[in-house]
């Protein structure tokens, strides 16, 4: 699967590992557009809405929502 980082907002920052809601993530990317990324691609953003967060991992992402912080989907990048 591949993932469009089009249309998303970067924080800007490095993630502080003590208060990261998942461990190791290395990067963390805001949703401002769900429905453009919806649109480029529908498997990862299915149920995308604004405010949720991609987390970048060394071998995957999460879609996490951190409303009810859970992570909503996962994908796994290839090397």
């Amino acid at each position: 699967m591949s993932i469009s980082f089009g249309y998303l907002r970067l924080s800007g920052t490095k993630l502080d590992f003590a208060k990261n809601p998942e461990p190791g993530a290395i990067e963390r990317t805001i949703v401002t557009d769900a429905s453009l990324l919806k649109a480029t691609n529908p498997a990862f953003y299915q149920d995308a809405i604004d405010g949720d967060w991609v987390l970048r991992y060394e071998t995957h992402l999460d879609l996490y929502r951190p409303s009810d912080s859970r992570v909503i989907q996962r994908a796994s990048l290839v090397k």
